[in-house]
């Protein structure tokens, strides 16, 4: 399952149905465990320590971070954070738009967009995070 992992992510975050396969309903109950929702919110947390810090130019694989739109919604994030760690209930879907937007370089944490689109995919995150 390991190597499908990625996949069976973005078929939870854009909605697939957990029950249609074992595999799928399995990887749901991983990411809601609070030890993987831990690893989300530690996430979100370093994206906005990377945007803090003042830009240093040197070789690394990482990612870029779009340090204004991060700082913008520093708010945003940190509630989401905390909603990841503190709210008991929240669904698979929800943590899987989370992750993709952690590790997925053209979410709004890593790829220009226009002002607003981060916030956008943060509100959608957090809604899908409490509704499903």
């Amino acid at each position: 399952m390991w190597l499908f992992r990625r996949q069976l992510d973005r078929k939870i975050a854009h909605g697939a149905d957990l029950g249609s396969s074992p595999e799928l309903t399995r990887r749901a109950r991983q990411l809601v465990s609070p030890e993987f929702r831990a690893r989300m919110a530690a996430g979100l947390q370093r994206t906005i320590t990377a945007a803090e810090r003042p830009g240093r130019r040197h070789l690394s694989a990482q990612v870029p971070v779009q340090r204004s739109a991060i700082l913008e919604e520093r708010a945003q994030l940190l509630s989401l954070a905390r909603l990841l760690t503190e709210e008991e209930n929240v669904s698979a879907r929800g943590v899987a738009r989370v992750e993709e937007l952690l590790t997925d370089g053209r979410s709004p944490f890593y790829y220009p967009s226009p002002r607003g689109t981060l916030a956008a995919a943060l509100r959608h995150a957090r809604t899908t995070l409490l509704l499903g």
